[in-house]
């Protein structure tokens, strides 16, 4: 499946399989930034944010909005979000430093930090933690523990502004690229390593499993 908004205030679903639009949503404002606008990981609902920092979830087979999360202010720029694998939490922050989690179907929050700005979310495969990249000021990566809503662990990060980050299948490294430099970061004991490159990347995507980078460079090389 693939959505996106519209200057028309609307959202709009396709089945990438068959070509076909398979719902379309009405809102009262215009979404420009595909990356604030994601599937939960079963795909049954799509969660996007607004200029003033609500969250909502649209069921898409029932093309209706079910839950809105209001719990942040901030832009819609500043927003990050992530789901658990098993799509039962939504765990979000933005520019007010709040890092908090909701419960995907009853809607329950619960605030884990609102000391920190932090600038990209990832969950575990195993849906035990949240790792949470935080701003250019203190460079580190914080591991939330989903159990105890406390972070069990800092991880020294010089890793400036990540595009995107995955997690290799075993859960053991952390991923992520930015247009400069690939690092990874070993999830259970914090070691940190950086990537040779051989020009700055416009373009990366990580293999689900960790174990490759495939980028674009300025020079056009693949």
């Amino acid at each position: 499946r693939y959505a996106f908004g519209s200057t028309k205030k609307t959202i709009e679903c396709w089945d990438l399989a068959t070509g076909h639009r398979t719902s379309c949503l009405e809102n009262n404002f215009v979404i420009r930034v595909s990356q604030k606008m994601r599937f939960t990981p079963d795909e049954r609902y799509l969660v996007y944010g607004n200029k003033k920092g609500k969250l909502f979830k649209w069921n898409i087979d029932k093309n209706c909005i079910e839950t809105e999360f209001d719990g942040h202010t901030g832009s819609q720029a500043t927003m990050h979000f992530t789901f658990t694998p098993d799509s039962q939490w939504l765990v979000s922050t933005n520019s007010d430093k709040i890092l908090q989690r909701w419960n995907l179907h009853t809607g329950e929050k619960q605030v884990l930090s609102t000391k920190t700005k932090f600038r990209y979310l990832i969950a575990t495969p195993d849906n035990k933690y949240v790792l949470a990249f935080t701003d250019e000021d203190s460079k580190t990566i914080q591991k939330w523990n989903l159990a105890t809503n406390l972070c069990d662990m800092t991880i020294d990060c010089q890793l400036f502004n990540p595009e995107t980050a995955t997690i290799s299948d075993d859960g053991d490294w952390l991923i992520a690229y930015s247009v400069v430099e690939i690092g990874r970061w070993n999830i259970r004991t914090g070691q940190e390593e950086f990537l040779p490159m051989v020009g700055s990347v416009k373009q990366a995507i990580i293999t689900n499993d960790g174990s490759w980078v495939l980028g674009i460079l300025s020079t056009g090389k693949f």
